[in-house]
């Protein structure tokens, strides 16, 4: 009897132990959910992130009508999330390179969230290598107004991507293509606008 005594008050302090650590962790997760920041609203930055510079709808607008800039430019609008972004980026980190120095302004514009710049996007850039390719984030208030800033500087812009514009040096839109470019009529494309040799 004595014996199963010791059991059942044994039984009981370790009940208790176990409640008293219940306790402990609730009150832990309850401090925790009140007080700390959600992940969302966490941005990691990495030592190491690609420079990638976040524009507004205006600044967009002035990447293609600047007065400074005398030369063709071209402009890709791509996100992380997109296969065929994923898919076309080879080719156009190819042609900047063969094209960096004839006089042709290269921008990529990332239309991902403004939370992902330092960390997706860059990685992103580093995968492809295309860290010296100028590039931009477009940060809009809305991502429904994404379109609408895209068609201040590409009047017919359907909201896919990947979208290559090509402007000549007056600013004009000469060349759009929505979805995976042709490596080889995007050239002969850029050869129409570039100053002969």
């Amino acid at each position: 009897m004595i014996f199963g005594g010791v059991i059942y008050l044994r039984f009981i302090l370790e009940l208790i132990a176990m409640t008293r650590l219940m306790l402990k962790l609730l009150f832990s997760a309850f401090i925790f959910a009140v007080f700390a920041v959600p992940v969302s609203a966490q941005i990691y930055v990495a030592e190491d992130a690609v420079p990638t510079t976040i524009i507004n709808a205006e600044e967009l607008k002035s990447l293609v009508k600047s007065p400074e800039i005398k030369q063709p430019i071209l402009i890709n609008l791509w996100a992380t999330w997109c296969g065929i972004c994923r898919n076309e980026f080879p080719d156009l980190v190819e042609i900047e390179k063969e094209y960096r120095d004839r006089n042709l302004s290269f921008y990529i514009v990332s239309v991902d969230t403004v939370s992902l710049v330092d960390t997706t996007v860059s990685d992103f850039l580093k995968v492809y290598q295309a860290e010296n390719i100028p590039s931009y984030l477009l940060d809009v208030p809305a991502r429904h107004q994404i379109t609408k800033a895209v068609r201040q500087i590409a009047p017919k812009f359907s909201g896919g991507y990947p979208t290559t514009l090509l402007y000549n040096k007056n600013g004009k839109l000469v060349y759009q293509k929505t979805g995976s470019i042709n490596p080889k009529t995007l050239r002969v494309q850029i050869d129409k606008v570039l100053p002969k040799k």
